[in-house]
């Protein structure tokens, strides 16, 4: 028999889930809780999932049940709730501890990833590794269990590292339409770009990423010129200034 699923919390970030979930041959039936009733209503029609009356109500239909809710407002939400002991509680909510859900008997599982669940072109972070989460996640795209928490939440990191990528990708586009570039084949050319990048990264799995940037870096060339720039500058190392900087976000939400 497979899992019910459910998911509480049908925001942004929620209905990337369900989109997810609801793709091709390894689409699944989903039940969403109401509460944001406009949005959860749009999704069930779009997608063929099932709206709770509650958010109780979603609890006790599903087996696995996952948590978008923000952050601020899980814990709190978690324990206005009955659990069942045979139920499992995934939650997508960046830097909320597992400890922070001992109320809900149920398993809990922290898990993370990026929007492009939505379309199977993410992977999926978890701690602890558990058999029944990663059968239903799997369905989004590879899982990739962490080894503790602390890791768990540096795994969190890297999918605001994906999101930043978007504004290196609107400098590029907004340099080449300042060239005479058309804004659609600005787009093509820089997300296609990105898009390479990634496939090429992935597929030549015995060379580090390293290797590759120094054999299209060649001497003299292009890409090295403007490399010296980006280093020249320091923007190279902000880089990891700035996933610093998302990681003391984690550890410390309502710190400014």
């Amino acid at each position: 028999m497979s899992e019910r699923i459910g998911i509480l919390g049908v925001g942004h970030f929620g209905g990337y889930l369900v989109e997810g979930l609801s793709r091709g041959a390894r689409s699944v039936p989903l039940v969403l809780s109401p509460r944001n009733a406009g949005r959860a209503a749009a999704l069930a029609a779009r997608h063929g999932c099932a709206v709770a009356a509650s958010n109780q109500d979603a609890v006790d239909r599903a087996d696995v049940m996952l948590l978008a809710t923000r952050p601020d407002d899980a814990a709190v939400i978690v324990a206005s709730l009955r659990w069942r002991k045979d139920q499992v509680l995934v939650s997508f909510c960046g830097g909320v501890s597992r400890a922070a859900f001992s109320a809900a008997p149920a398993t809990v599982v922290r898990a993370m990833a990026s929007a492009a669940v939505a379309a199977g072109e993410s992977t999926v972070v978890v701690w602890p590794e558990d058999a029944r989460v990663r059968s239903v996640l799997e369905r989004l795209g590879p899982v990739l269990a962490m080894a503790d928490e602390e890791t768990l939440e540096s795994g969190t990191v890297m999918y605001g590292y994906y999101a930043m990528l978007f504004g290196v990708m609107a400098e590029g586009e907004s340099w080449a339409e300042k060239h005479g570039i058309a804004p659609d084949a600005a787009r093509e050319i820089v997300g296609l770009a990105f898009r390479g990048a990634g496939l090429m990264r992935l597929r030549d799995k015995d060379l580090s990423t390293e290797d590759i940037l120094r054999s299209l870096a060649t001497p003299g060339g292009l890409t090295e010129r403007g490399l010296a720039v980006l280093e020249k500058d320091g923007a190279l190392k902000s880089w990891g200034r700035a996933l610093d900087a998302v990681l003391r976000r984690i550890k410390s939400p309502k710190r400014p």
